[in-house]
Parts: C-alpha cells; structure tokens; sequence
C-alpha cells in the first residue's frame, strides 16, 4: 500500500448556514477551499481537508449514506490501493473520480462504512 497519511475528513453537520464551522476553521489558521451555502472546505497548511457540509447539502448520494464522517486516505497510487482493497473483498462503492485537483474513490470498510482513497494530481 501506497498511503501516507488521513487527507480529507467531511462532516455532514446541522449548521445549515456552516457560520460556526467557518469560524472554528478560520481560528485554526485553516485556508478556505470552497465556501458555499451547503458546502465548506478547508485546507490545512499540510494540503489535508476537512469538509463540512450542512443538512442541505446536495452531493453524492452515497457520500453520507451511511454515517456523518467519512476518511479519506492520502494514496500514491490510487489504482494500486484501490486494487489491494478490492482483492481483500472490500467493496467499491465509486470508480475513480475526477475531483478537480484529487483522483478518489470510496469504498465499503470492515465496519460497513464509507472510506475513501485520495491522490492528488
């Protein structure tokens, strides 16, 4: 496995208007990536993210399908490690999409949650 470290949380919370986990962020010292109405994205000074998106968040049906946080891991090669899981019976639950900046994929983990593998470009 080619992984190098936990490089995107999202959380799906109930500030709909995501004002407290802006501030929570900007305390930090976190960089905005995306500040929308339902969606808000920080970086932090290593390139990891952390995500909060609001009840009204309109994104991948399956992202919070099964919980409210999901983990993506930092992957090298994300074909590998995607692979890897796969042959280990881990179900994927996406193909490799393009995300701009990132490669991911999501996959069902041993405890029936979302996890996602993350490459940046």
């Amino acid at each position: 496995m080619s992984i190098t470290k936990i490089d995107w949380v999202a959380v799906k919370t109930a500030d709909t208007s995501l004002g407290a986990a802006k501030a929570f962020g900007l305390a930090l010292g976190l960089s905005v990536l995306v500040d929308s109405p339902t969606q808000l994205m920080l970086q932090t000074p290593d390139g990891g993210v952390v995500e909060f998106c609001s009840s009204a968040y309109e994104g991948p049906e399956h992202l919070f399908a099964r919980q409210n946080t999901v983990f993506g891991f930092g992957s090298i090669d994300i074909e590998s490690d995607g692979s890897k899981l796969a042959a280990a019976g881990f179900e994927p639950v996406t193909d490799i999409t393009d995300g701009g900046p990132v490669l991911f994929q999501h996959f069902l983990g041993p405890d029936g949650r979302n996890y996602g593998l993350i490459q940046h470009k």
